[in-house]
């Protein structure tokens, strides 16, 4: 955006030149914008420096299997962005920080991240379009994060934990439809027949997603883990190949560790 400004201050000194003096207040006026404009904008450029760094530490903690490290990192940031409405960091932070959550096994400390990545999205002022697409994920993860919070509960709290679960997949479902997001529903419904013991639907809804075309380490656990479950060990195979193989970022280090604890690591690089 430097050829933005640098264009104001042309303008501006362009106009003070032709109108004379009488113009100067209004070419101090603009000049006083654009420095304001470029301060903030070195600003932002200054949490997403400082982010980037939290990022990098946390992967490398993550990696390490130091949740607690990783947690901390990325916390600087979520200090610094917990009042923006103009910031997706406000809410993509919370959304790193859910899923290292998750890998520590706090279910619980996971919502109450994406919560907060929700709240995040109820006072932003970015673009409406921004918005859902953000929406979409915080969404999906309240979903997925109440359904295993519900299968945790005794059996006498089960069926109206159960049923949180099913409307946070019926919200996320009603926005993903609006959104023609395909593969995230499908995932999702996935998952939630996988969980619910109802394998031969899991199975089959795994055909609805674009696997070829999609990256995400955790879409691919969820597809592996289910043609696991119904003995197809060839098509698992490939796909937790793909995730072992994946680019190194946050999510990866979470989800091969699950798949250690599940009895199928990595191989050693």
């Amino acid at each position: 955006m430097r050829w933005l400004w640098m264009s104001l201050l042309v303008a501006a000194c362009g106009g003070a030149a032709a109108s004379g003096t009488a113009s100067a207040p209004a070419t101090a006026s603009a000049t006083a914008s654009v420095t304001a404009s470029a301060s903030a904008t070195a600003t932002a450029s200054d949490l997403q420096s400082r982010h980037k760094q939290a990022y990098a530490e946390a992967t490398a903690a993550a990696g390490r299997g130091d949740m607690d490290a990783a947690i901390r990192a990325l916390s600087r940031i979520a200090d610094e962005v917990q009042d923006r409405d103009d910031e997706p960091l406000a809410y993509w932070i919370h959304n790193e920080l859910t899923w290292l959550h998750w890998a520590k096994g706090d279910n619980p400390g996971a919502l109450a991240e994406t919560m907060k990545g929700k709240a995040a999205l109820d006072r932003s002022k970015l673009p409406a379009d921004k918005v859902r697409s953000m929406r979409l994920h915080q969404l999906w993860d309240a979903a997925y994060l109440l359904l295993e919070i519900a299968l945790a509960k005794p059996a006498s709290q089960r069926a109206a934990a159960m049923a949180a679960a099913d409307a946070a997949h019926s919200e996320y479902e009603a926005l993903g439809r609006a959104a023609d997001d395909r593969n995230g529903m499908a995932v999702l419904w996935t998952f939630f027949y996988l969980r619910k013991g109802d394998v031969m639907h899991a199975a089959m809804t795994t055909d609805r997603v674009d696997v070829a075309h999609d990256d995400d380490v955790q879409d691919l656990y969820v597809l592996a883990a289910t043609h696991q479950r119904v003995g197809d060990t060839e098509k698992a195979d490939e796909l937790r190949k793909r995730i072992c193989g994946a680019d190194t970022y946050l999510m990866k280090p979470l989800i091969v560790a699950q798949l250690a604890r599940e009895g199928h690591p990595c191989p050693a690089p």
